[in-house]
């Protein structure tokens, strides 16, 4: 038995070992230490083959493609159901924070190449599949609490996140959000201007709350031999509990994945 065992875990190590150790372009650089893992370069320009940005251009555009696609397939319906079974779960003691956007950009190439952005990774990214309007519909009929909107970026450098009309965060956000949020009606705060805000149940909104729940999505996207690899985290914050679930993309079963041994519930005491 103890046999079996030991041969079972240096397949595992050896899996693991080889994983590592994979040189996709056949340059001789691991693609874990290739800044372009895709295309043959030298290793003085960390894996690259030229020390310019043009050919770092295309491998992005063709990253993009290829994030699109993948995209595409992904089974989003399921991870929101997923969502959603978590959230009615939870007591929700105040009004709630549930930021939306997330910024994705592409950096494979030479250090000195500049960071691109493209208007794709707004309309296909993660958090806009999730939080779309048939998802924000969804939320408004499952919770009782009046659900604000808020950009991750402008709260985290303390200017309360919240959307307004025409707010400089919609840069964030895919079209279809931005029209959903233009839809919503407005709430007059003194500190912040006009707000936008999700209605819940009819309940009528009379003024801002100083603890604010918070429903946090974060993502974590690489680049690994060519193809993007996501881990996302959703966290749920309350006066009483912080709940975090840690999900995985699987791009075999095209599906998402809960690694339970990161999820963990914690009582603020």
């Amino acid at each position: 038995m103890k046999i079996k065992v030991s041969a079972v875990l240096f397949f595992i190590i050896s899996c693991f070992h080889a994983q590592e150790m994979k040189d996709t372009d056949g340059d001789g650089i691991w693609d874990k230490d290739d800044a372009c893992p895709t295309v043959a370069g030298k290793s003085e320009l960390n894996g690259c083959p030229k020390d310019d940005c043009t050919e770092n251009s295309k491998l992005q555009k063709r990253n993009v493609e290829d994030f699109v696609s993948q995209q595409k397939e992904i089974n989003y319906l399921a991870l929101q159901k997923h969502f959603l079974q978590i959230l009615k779960k939870i007591n929700f003691d105040s009004e709630i924070l549930l930021f939306l956007n997330s910024n994705v950009s592409e950096g494979e190439g030479p250090s000195k190449c500049p960071t691109l952005d493209f208007s794709e990774y707004q309309e296909y990214s993660t958090s806009n599949f999730i939080w779309n309007e048939s998802m924000l519909n969804d939320l408004s009929r499952t919770l009782d609490q009046t659900i604000f909107p808020v950009s991750y970026n402008s709260w985290w450098w303390g200017n309360g996140g919240f959307y307004t009309e025409n707010s400089k965060e919609f840069i964030f956000l895919s079209k279809s959000q931005i029209n959903y949020i233009n839809k919503l009606p407005l709430f007059s705060d003194v500190k912040h201007g006009r707000i936008r805000y999700i209605r819940v149940k009819n309940k009528k909104l009379e003024g801002l709350s100083k603890d604010f729940n918070q429903i946090i999505f974060r993502q974590d996207r690489t680049i690994v031999n060519g193809s993007f690899e996501t881990e996302i985290e959703l966290t749920i914050n309350t006066k009483i509990e912080f709940h975090a679930y840690i999900f995985k993309y699987d791009f075999d079963k095209k599906d998402w994945l809960l690694t339970s041994d990161k999820s963990q519930i914690i009582t603020i005491k």
